[in-house]
């Protein structure tokens, strides 16, 4: 049986309602770059390592060194979250609110400041700012 897409919409959810109720639990999203890239020109995860990189003084050479130096992304991200929490907690202190240097927060709590930061400062406000009409459309339906 072939269905129109507003069925399949409609079955869609009605599934996913009725796991999430069975389950008792809410779900997780996991969107990758491609999101923001797409709607708002966020970074991919080289991009924004290597903005971070020029961000922290504490980080004195090119991204390109790092990475030559490591074998992947990763450990660029938590080599450079290393350096965000020297940072911060010397020179760079007045970088970051005071609830960050609690001893119970996790070390790389600098770095992800930052970074939500930067999220913060390019993701709109509502999708009525998106000024694509097309990707404004493509959110709504």
């Amino acid at each position: 049986m072939v269905q129109n897409y507003t069925e399949y919409k409609k079955n869609v959810s009605d599934d996913i309602i009725e796991c999430l109720d069975s389950m008792g639990c809410q779900p997780i999203l996991f969107v990758g770059s491609g999101l923001s890239k797409r709607y708002f020109g966020g970074p991919s995860w080289e991009e924004l390592l290597d903005r971070i990189s020029k961000q922290c003084p504490a980080i004195n050479k090119e991204f390109a060194y790092f990475k030559q130096s490591y074998n992947t992304l990763m450990e660029i991200g938590g080599v450079f979250s290393g350096i965000y929490k020297e940072w911060a907690w010397g020179s760079g202190r007045n970088e970051f609110p005071n609830e960050l240097f609690d001893a119970t927060k996790p070390p790389n709590i600098f770095l992800k400041y930052k970074v939500a930061e930067f999220f913060e400062s390019i993701i709109p406000n509502s999708v009525e700012s998106i000024s694509d009409s097309t990707l404004k459309e493509a959110i709504l339906h």
